[in-house]
């Protein structure tokens, strides 16, 4: 399977969880709106309830239909921007959604937006928001589910370090 995001085209606003387990999600097509239910969680929090590293085939399926989701925007000119764990969700019944397109950013957009720990370091000194931009977050994300919850780069600011709190 492929992540959901041909079906969101481009904009997602995860509205916070409506009770434990569930997200809601808004899709926004034009002037329409489609409100549902996601059950589940968000990956974030299935690492902190696995306890240690996600098993290698495990991540790399959540990877490949993440990044399908990812080339799909792309080659659409829409750069996600904040790549993260709590911006993947998993449904009960198997399925991935990329959430959240609140900071998305059109191909030529000089302002970008994210969360420090996940932006690529070109995005702290004006550079623009790209497809390579995105693969750094997943890749940071990567590295934080095949590590059990930890982000590769500790910085002394909150802003700068991470964890699977982000």
């Amino acid at each position: 399977g492929t992540a959901e995001l041909a079906e969101v085209k481009f904009t997602r606003y995860d509205l916070g969880t409506l009770k434990r387990g569930s997200t809601v999600v808004v899709t926004l097509r034009g002037s329409a709106a489609n409100v549902r239910l996601v059950d589940g969680s968000n990956l974030r929090e299935a690492v902190q309830n696995n306890n240690g590293p996600y098993a290698l085939d495990t991540t790399l399926e959540i990877f490949n239909r993440v990044n399908k989701a990812l080339t799909f925007a792309h080659k659409r000119g829409v750069f996600h921007c904040d790549i993260k764990p709590s911006n993947i969700l998993l449904h009960r019944d198997g399925r991935i959604l990329l959430s959240d397109f609140g900071v998305a950013r059109l191909k030529g957009d000089a302002k970008t937006g994210g969360t420090p720990p996940y932006m690529a370091p070109e995005l702290f000194t004006g550079g623009r928001a790209n497809e390579r931009t995105d693969i750094y977050g997943l890749g940071i994300t990567l590295y934080e589910i095949l590590s059990g919850g930890q982000v590769p780069f500790q910085g002394k600011s909150p802003s700068s370090r991470g964890t699977t709190g982000g």
